[in-house]
């Protein structure tokens, strides 16, 4: 069988691999680790302020929009009372014009009418001054018939 053997002291390369291994810890520390270190504090600070403005944004952004709400709400309220507003105006409007037609159609009728009868007048006054003239011819033509059969 092998015997291994174990030394439980040191030997003569540990103390200079100690003392390379502390300057290069050393080295480490203040060349790459607290660089980076600060580094990562920087962008935790840097994170953490953006997340406390984000939030402030986030609760104005809110608060705009219930006060935007709130407008557009108003908004809509004005633009109701003014669309009736204008519907009712519309609506009075149209009364009117069909009041007005209604009154010119009533004028053109009466003159009209008037007209009419002031023709039928004419009319009957024509016939009236042609009725002894007429009469006349009648007679004549009856006459003359009559007096050529004799």
């Amino acid at each position: 069988m092998l015997a291994v053997t174990v030394h439980l002291t040191p030997d003569k390369s540990f103390f200079p691999l100690l003392i390379i291994f502390v300057i290069v810890l050393v080295a480490l520390h203040f060349l790459v680790f607290r660089p980076l270190l600060r580094l990562i504090d920087r962008r935790h600070e840097v994170t953490a302020g953006e997340e406390e403005r984000a939030k402030g944004l986030e609760s104005a952004s809110a608060g705009y929009e219930v006060e935007i709400r709130r407008e557009f709400e108003e908004l809509k309220k004005r633009g109701t009372v003014i669309r009736e507003g204008l519907r009712s105006e519309a609506e009075k409007t149209a009364r009117e014009l069909i009041e007005r037609a209604r009154r010119d159609r009533e004028a053109i009728l009466a003159r009209g009418a008037e007209k009419h009868d002031e023709e039928k007048r004419q009319a009957a006054s024509q016939i009236a001054s042609d009725v002894p003239r007429l009469r006349e011819l009648i007679v004549s033509k009856i006459m003359m018939e009559g007096g050529g059969d004799e």
